[in-house]
């Protein structure tokens, strides 16, 4: 998924367990093009997985727009870069509704 997020001007700000987050910064039309070509090549892939027997796969994509704070938190020992903020906490919430 990791070039389709760069194709449609977006980053990865990190990978969680099965999950992505990315970041689109110029407008909130790049992150719906980027979930709609993510569901698109997911079912293309299935489609390869189907044919070698294996189960499908489904993806959910959660899309907010919003304020937020990019930096390094954590502490001396461990430091990491990522963003904080409601938005990106709703955008959570509405990916675990797909």
């Amino acid at each position: 998924m990791s070039p389709i997020i760069k194709k449609h001007n977006g980053f990865i700000d990190k990978f969680i367990g099965d999950a992505i987050m990315a970041l689109f910064e110029r407008n909130i039309t790049d992150a719906i093009f980027a979930g709609v070509d993510m569901q698109l090549y997911l079912k293309e892939y299935n489609c390869h997985r189907s044919k070698q027997g294996f189960v499908p796969i489904q993806i959910g994509v959660g899309i907010h727009a919003g304020s937020l704070m990019l930096g390094t938190i954590g502490a001396e020992e461990r430091l990491e870069g990522t963003v904080i903020s409601d938005t990106v906490n709703l955008a959570s919430r509405v990916q675990k509704l797909n």
